[in-house]
């Protein structure tokens, strides 16, 4: 197979085809490279995660009116954390907008298709007239036969205007259907990347108030705010 490319831009359903099969590509890549800063130290049985979390417990603050905790080492991995998330929604800017804009032109044009096969049904069902100056000087039963045969061919006509506009659109819907699993796809990656990141980074945070709580300077809840404060942490789970 070759490399899929993403087209210059967006009109046709073969357009709409190549950019989805790009999208599909860039996603599998990505999910190979999260990306996250010092990933190495993401282990609470590490040497180093629980020397910072004994070392800086005694900065840990926390105020009395919602328990929100704070530290210089909390507020290093709350950037560091974000800086992570802000990277990642970059490397998705591209795939997020591409199958937004293929969603966009499916809409677009299947409301204008919509249009043309409301026209061309009512065509069909519209009093057909057919022009019998020529045939005037034949006989009656003839005329009418022939009136009969350009009015059959007529609506036959219309008919398969109806139908080709209609067989447009349905291909059309479908592509939109895709396109619009495919957004949702691109936002749920973008989701889970950023759960990813915080998970990671929670685990150095609870060991830091895990510590902090041991030494009795934190009453629970024990909470966060920002990307860390996703939920509310639980020292006694990791305490055993």
């Amino acid at each position: 197979m070759g490399k899929v490319r993403k087209p210059t831009s967006i009109t046709t359903i073969k357009d709409c085809e190549e950019a989805l099969e790009w999208i599909d590509v860039e996603l599998d890549k990505l999910d190979r490279n999260i990306r996250i800063t010092n990933r190495a130290i993401f282990s609470p049985k590490k040497l180093t995660t629980a020397l910072s979390g004994i070392l800086w417990s005694k900065q840990v603050s926390q105020k009395a009116s919602d328990h929100i905790c704070n530290s210089p080492f909390l507020s290093k991995l709350e950037g560091s954390a974000r800086s992570d998330q802000n990277l990642q929604a970059i490397q998705l800017s591209r795939v997020v907008s591409t199958a937004k804009e293929v969603q966009a032109v499916c809409e677009e044009t299947c409301s204008r298709l919509a249009g043309a096969v409301n026209e061309a049904r009512a065509a069909v069902s519209a009093p057909v007239h057919v022009d019998d100056r020529n045939i005037s000087a034949l006989p009656e039963a003839e005329r009418e036969s022939i009136k009969s045969h350009d009015m059959a061919v007529q609506v036959a006509k219309r008919e398969a205007v109806a139908q080709r506009a209609e067989s447009e659109l349905a291909i059309w819907r479908s592509m939109e259907m895709r396109a619009s699993r495919m957004v949702d796809r691109t936002l749920e990656a973008l989701r889970a990347r950023h759960a990813f990141t915080a998970c990671n980074y929670e685990v150095l945070s609870d060991a830091h108030i895990k510590w902090a709580a041991r030494r009795g300077k934190l009453q629970p809840p024990y909470n966060l705010v920002g990307v860390l404060g996703t939920r509310n942490v639980d020292v006694t789970e990791k305490e055993g």
